[in-house]
């Protein structure tokens, strides 16, 4: 009960700190602060065993973090919430999908290629995998890992052996072999973009891109974006 009434007591708080913080920035308060002056939510579940409300209240500050385009320190907050959320798979899901948002806007494609890798590894782990929404999830990732090795392969010759396997996968035309966790258009699109950016062709990876528009969530569309400026940097 007292542990349910402290961070009922720390939500309200956290978004009169929030309107102050991201309305009136030149006040130059600190997320962190506030975090560090209600003794941290990891305190809060060492002390009072809430570690779901913990995860709550963690998850709330990274997203709110994002809507006021501050990905950077929400990066820190998604990833405390994937520690409490391991055993809560929806809430680590989330998770991840933020932590993966905010790595993305702060383009440190290195630590979103990490970190979509050992996620993959986290949904492959699930003994119902082919099930929804672990199913969707694992092809998205797949597409992640592709798309972020093509923003990283100059910083990064040498590709892990998943990370390989993804790539040839996508790379080849294998007619009788798609990844089965992604419909067919989606499979074939990305093999089309891949070729637009081996061969530098702009206007053929904006083809591709607009041909599976419906398909794309914000990650990959920051990826694709992110792609599309690449290959107009070298052109």
């Amino acid at each position: 009960m007292f542990a349910s009434t402290l961070l009922t007591f720390s939500y309200f708080g956290l978004y009169l700190f929030l309107y102050a913080h991201f309305l009136v920035p030149h006040l130059n308060f600190s997320v962190f602060a506030y975090i560090q002056f209600f003794r941290h939510p990891n305190d809060i579940y060492s002390e009072h065993s809430q570690q779901a409300l913990a995860a709550v209240l963690l998850l709330q500050v990274g997203r709110k973090l994002i809507w006021a385009k501050k990905p950077e320190e929400a990066v820190i907050f998604f990833q405390r919430a994937n520690e409490f959320n391991v055993g809560f798979p929806t809430a680590f899901m989330e998770g991840m999908n933020g932590l993966m948002t905010s790595l993305v806007l702060i383009k440190d494609f290195q630590e979103a290629l990490n970190t979509v890798l050992n996620y993959m590894q986290y949904l492959s782990s699930k003994t119902d995998v082919t099930m929804e929404p672990y199913r969707q999830a694992l092809g998205r990732c797949k597409v992640q890992v592709v798309l972020l090795s093509v923003l990283t392969r100059e910083a990064n010759l040498k590709m892990t052996d998943s990370q390989q396997k993804l790539w040839d996968t996508f790379e080849g035309v294998h007619f009788s072999n798609p990844v089965g966790e992604l419909p067919s258009h989606v499979f074939f699109t990305v093999q089309s973009i891949l070729l637009a950016v081996n061969i530098c062709d702009s206007t053929a990876l904006h083809t591709a891109e607009n041909s599976c528009l419906s398909f794309w969530n914000a990650i990959e569309s920051n990826l694709l974006a992110n792609i599309r400026d690449s290959l107009l940097n070298i052109n």
